[in-house]
């Protein structure tokens, strides 16, 4: 008899991702915030006016591409591997697929993560959608369940 999956609610799968966002800031974000104040500049997301108006155009951009490469591999070579990130461990859910799950379908359903824009799509999807999908999610053709005990 073959048992049938229960599908993860959006209550889980959102503290699963508030949990991967702090260890993300912590292991990612964290060591480029040490990096700008070492050069003596006041790192703050919400005011980046210092870092554009002593021409750090550069290093911002830099910092950016390499948060966001830097979390886009932590959610797809864990899911890739795993199926899980830490905090979807932590709230016992997991990626599914009907096969095995594939490289493309990891990469494919974290697309929209270190993209604001995509992401705000993506969920905003999910929260009119009855399956609990996300958008990007019904592209990859997966599903996040939760783990049988």
């Amino acid at each position: 008899m073959k048992k049938t999956k229960k599908i993860a609610s959006k209550t889980r799968r959102f503290f699963a991702y508030i949990i991967d966002i702090l260890i993300l800031d912590l292991i990612i974000v964290y060591p480029f915030k040490n990096l700008l104040e070492s050069f003596n500049l006041d790192f703050n997301w919400n005011n980046l006016s210092q870092l554009t108006q002593t021409g750090n155009y550069g290093l911002l951009l830099t910092v950016g591409l390499s948060i966001g490469v830097l979390s886009f591999l932590y959610w797809t070579l864990m899911e890739w591997k795993l199926k899980q990130t830490v905090g979807k461990m932590i709230f016992n859910i997991k990626v599914s697929s009907e096969g095995n799950l594939e490289f493309w379908q990891a990469l494919v359903r974290n697309i929209s993560k270190p993209i604001n824009i995509l992401l705000l799509v993506d969920i905003l999807y999910m929260l009119i959608n009855k399956t609990h999908l996300r958008l990007f999610d019904k592209l990859a053709k997966t599903e996040v369940i939760e783990v049988e005990k």
